[in-house]
């Protein structure tokens, strides 16, 4: 007896919550998945700061998200008041604290300042951060470990004009001129890339990768603003009239405590019973009864007629043919 059997192979997700601080993370990479993406040339934003308002927009996405899950605030904090507005009523409130102007746009240290009043307006855990590229690197795996740990916030990065000479050795060092900067959110990470939710109103990702590995300037010897230090990272890389690459600087934002993390498994469909294809059972042979041999035809021979004696016919007399010829309107004689 012949069995076909069908088995299905499921596997358990384990995925978890990083506590308060919006933060959903796999084995390989963590999310903000409430992040909203909002637009810094919204009519009331663009009315107040021009279009300046790229960090206290990146900032809000990250506030918004932290809210989602973070509800211990203190009465009558700044806190407080940020969470009761909408979306872009916390762009503005966030940048006119930041002082964010049409003309320059926002610095990053009072961003800081702005989020450790944020943070003091939660009953417990919660901290404003901020690092630069030179005191660790920006690659997607230590913003993985930041996210892992809690850590939720923006990017702050510039576009720098690469100005390259050659020495007489034929070793070619290059110099940046920063030209304006750019705050970006990030919205989630793994070893390799990182998500965008750009205040332009668009996604992207970036792998962050090594300018010193960049072709353009590969064997250089480069000379790099202090803040960014030796391992400088391309966020994006630009070509418009000057050659322009974009390099990060700062990642600074909130971090939550990440106190017990709320395990989420993701239970998947129970695999069927295997499915059994049972043989159709075998018809009882059909034994085909031999047709009888019919009775043999036997063909008679016809009995032979009994035979027909023709009696020779008397030969007329005279007169008979006379008679006949009578009969007939005829004369007969005889000579």
């Amino acid at each position: 007896m012949k069995f076909t059997a069908t088995a299905l192979f499921a596997a358990t997700v384990l995925t978890y919550n990083i506590a308060n601080a919006g933060i959903t993370c796999s084995s390989t990479e963590c999310k903000a998945e409430d992040m909203p993406l909002l637009d810094q040339m919204e009519s009331s934003v663009k009315a107040k700061f021009g279009s300046m308002a790229c960090l206290p927009t990146s900032s809000t996405m990250v506030m918004e998200s932290i809210f989602n899950t973070k509800k211990d605030i203190v009465a009558g904090s700044f806190t407080e008041s940020l969470y009761q507005q909408g979306s872009y009523g916390a762009v503005v409130m966030l940048g006119i604290d930041m002082k964010t102007t049409s003309a320059n746009g926002t610095y990053v240290n009072d961003a800081n300042k702005t989020f450790a009043k944020i943070a003091q307006g939660f009953s417990s855990g919660a901290t404003g951060f901020s690092f630069q590229n030179s005191q660790k690197s920006l690659t997607p795996a230590n913003l993985l470990a930041e996210m892992q740990g809690g850590s939720l916030g923006s990017i702050l990065f510039a576009s720098y004009i690469p100005k390259c000479s050659s020495m007489a050795s034929g070793r070619q060092t290059c110099s940046f001129t920063r030209q304006y900067g750019h705050s970006v959110a990030v919205q989630g990470a793994s070893a390799s890339s990182v998500s965008i939710y750009d205040p332009n109103d668009e996604k992207w990702s970036s792998q962050l990768l090594k300018l010193a590995d960049d072709s353009s300037f590969s064997g250089a010897t480069l000379s790099l603003p202090s803040h960014i230090g030796a391992d400088a990272r391309i966020l994006d890389k630009n070509y418009y009239t000057q050659g322009e690459v974009d390099l990060a600087e700062y990642f600074y934002g909130l971090k939550t405590s990440s106190g017990a993390s709320t395990p989420v498994v993701t239970q998947p469909t129970p695999a069927p019973s295997p499915v059994v294809t049972q043989p159709t059972p075998a018809p009882s042979p059909v034994v085909t009864q031999p047709t009888p041999a019919p009775s043999p035809v036997v063909t008679q021979p016809k009995p032979s007629p009994s035979p027909v004696v023709t009696t020779p016919k008397p030969s007329q007399t005279w007169q008979q043919w006379v008679q006949y010829y009578r009969n007939k309107g005829k004369f007969a004689s005889r000579r």
